[in-house]
């Protein structure tokens, strides 16, 4: 007897994905103000995107797991494998979803300085005709 993976089911990936983009829009309101939250506002694609990334992974990593545990081969290597490739796969995700939120995150907080806008010199009909 074994339990699923929690984010093989899609309702954990799309609470994740939404509890993600929740700190990555209220972490550029907290730094960079109103324009570090409009500036995460426009993604609004990217909870749906990162909860689909993430389902798809785990769920293929799942059967991955499946086809190992109920390969024919031996009764200890595909436990091995299985635990291995399982952990491995995790860790794998976990970083990728944790450099994906830090690089958003990161966008978000972003704090934007206008430039200063150049002054035109006028000048001379004496400059200009040398």
């Amino acid at each position: 007897v074994s339990l699923p993976a929690p984010l093989s089911d899609i309702n954990g990936a799309i609470a994740l994905g939404v509890m993600s983009y929740g700190v990555i829009l209220f972490g550029g309101l907290i730094a960079a103000g109103v324009g570090g939250f409009l500036h995460a506002l426009k993604d609004f694609s990217l909870p749906i995107s990162m909860s689909f990334r993430l389902f798809g992974a785990l769920l293929s990593g799942a059967l991955v797991t499946e086809l190992v545990y109920y390969a024919a081969l031996s009764y200890v290597l595909p436990v091995i494998v299985g635990v291995m490739f399982t952990l491995l796969h995790a860790l794998i995700q976990a970083y990728v979803l944790t450099m994906l939120v830090s690089t958003f995150y990161g966008e978000s907080t972003e704090k934007h300085e206008k430039k200063p806008k150049a002054k035109k010199v006028k000048k001379s009909r004496s400059e200009t005709a040398a």
